[in-house]
């Protein structure tokens, strides 16, 4: 089937995006149509560009976070449909930018987040520590937090279902909030990822 048929109406988006933009009593009822008439396509489109289907599902949440904050932004004087699709596009793009810009990856983040827990056994791994817990120590001034729910997740091993109620958030919403503290944690750890690197 062509993704085309699976996409609604130019007119119904174009309704619903207005009652998004009101942000009156129907615009929560507005974005879960929205949601739901393109969760499905949005996702190919994104498989498509070779997100796997668990960055594709957050990509999918963030994108709709996106349409609920900038609904106004769209005044009716373009297609409704191509301004969500701007949106998903953009999404997209970033979510890519991120995972090429990132040079701390999955392993390097676990390994420096662990370290703060391990015992130093030498000079290297105490310098290590030491850079770690300092960072962490300045994102926690800086943003309490972002850094009390990456100390939840990472250091205590809560689960996104878990830190949901305690953060008084959707599931969707929290997992786009912990994407943004890495994202905002990462300066303060990148300066440790040369003790991880193997010694000549």
């Amino acid at each position: 089937m062509a993704t085309t048929t699976l996409l609604p109406e130019e007119a119904w988006v174009a309704a619903r995006l207005h009652r998004v933009a009101a942000r009156g009593a129907d615009a929560g009822p507005a974005l879960a149509e929205l949601y739901q008439a393109y969760r499905r396509p949005v996702l190919l489109h994104l498989m498509r560009h070779r997100l796997s289907p668990e960055v594709a599902d957050d990509v999918l949440h963030q994108v709709f976070i996106k349409v609920a904050e900038r609904a106004g932004q769209w005044r009716g004087d373009g297609s409704a449909a191509g301004w969500v699709w701007a949106v998903v596009r953009s999404t997209r793009l970033d979510a890519h930018r991120g995972e090429h810009e990132l040079d701390l990856d999955d392993d390097a983040w676990d390994a420096l987040l662990e370290v703060t827990a391990a015992t130093p056994t030498d000079t290297h791994s105490h310098d290590l520590q030491r850079c770690v817990v300092e960072g962490i120590q300045r994102f926690a001034r800086e943003h309490p937090e972002r850094a009390d729910a990456v100390r939840l997740l990472h250091l205590e091993g809560w689960s996104v279902a878990q830190l949901a109620p305690y953060l008084g958030r959707t599931a969707g919403a929290t997992r786009e909030f912990l994407s943004q503290c890495r994202r905002v944690l990462k300066p303060y750890l990148e300066p440790c990822l040369i003790y991880l690197r193997p010694e000549s």
